[in-house]
């Protein structure tokens, strides 16, 4: 299991926890659907990215507002990691 990150802001939270429903609702249908589901290192990964991003926003830019973030803000958090630059834009574009 991947080391726990903190949690963000409360006012960025609810679409954290959003965006975690989201993964474990699609793993769901995929079962009932017969498909191969996200595997549960995937779906940990995927959340790890949007909690990542909602604690730069606040902790790095100063924006405890997912209103409030920017163009720049998301390749300011891209820049940090760039040989996960594909990656965190697959899992942020959804």
């Amino acid at each position: 299991m991947p080391a726990v990150i903190g949690l963000p802001p409360e006012a960025l939270r609810p679409p954290v926890e959003a965006f975690a429903n989201f993964m474990m609702h699609s793993r769901e249908r995929a079962r009932r659907a017969g498909t191969r589901p996200r595997s549960d290192a995937t779906a940990e990964g995927a959340l790890a990215i949007v909690r990542g991003l909602a604690l730069f926003l606040a902790d790095e830019r100063g924006k405890p507002d997912w209103a409030l973030a920017d163009l720049q803000d998301v390749e300011a958090f891209l820049a940090g990691q760039p040989k996960d630059r594909q990656r965190r834009l697959v899992v942020l574009g959804r």
